[in-house]
């Protein structure tokens, strides 16, 4: 319940110049949007959130991080990028480097790619948004838009 304690937590362990990657999902991607649609259409892709929790979620100030609970998953964190860099800062922690991953995958909602079997009729778009992730690499795009962001950190 307290991210900043982990990562304090992680840090204090950690030898100096010892590195840390970490992925984390962040507040502001296609997931956001995907939930309060499901909600609206009596939850079609599975987020499991009524339309006030789906809002409560948007209607949150924009700078700050967001707890959200999905059907068949733990109670998950959605960072901003701004939150977890100052975690990191005040934990001792510098920033190496940073990418996403999952920009254009996001397109389809994390409740249907994670299902068992992904429908037939959408695998083969998935295989081209998994294609076009790729292909940006470490474009501007993937590094603004992308549903998860990795971090490399060093302790001072």
């Amino acid at each position: 319940d307290e991210p900043g304690s982990v990562v304090a937590e992680i840090a204090r362990v950690m030898r100096p110049g010892a590195r840390l990657l970490l992925e984390y999902e962040r507040r502001w991607c296609l997931d956001i949007a995907w939930t309060l649609v499901s909600s609206v259409m009596a939850d079609a892709f599975g987020y499991g959130l009524r339309p006030a929790e789906a809002r409560a979620l948007v209607a949150r100030p924009w700078r700050t991080g967001v707890w959200v609970d999905y059907p068949g998953y733990p109670r998950l964190r959605l960072f901003t990028d701004r939150e977890l860099g100052a975690m990191f800062e005040s934990s001792g922690l510098r920033v190496e480097q940073a990418w996403g991953i999952h920009a254009t995958t996001n397109l389809i909602p994390s409740p249907v790619l994670h299902r068992p079997r992904l429908p037939a009729a959408l695998r083969p778009l998935y295989r081209a948004l998994r294609s076009a992730d790729s292909r940006l690499g470490s474009s501007r795009a993937m590094r603004a838009i992308p549903a998860h962001r990795v971090v490399l950190a060093r302790k001072s």
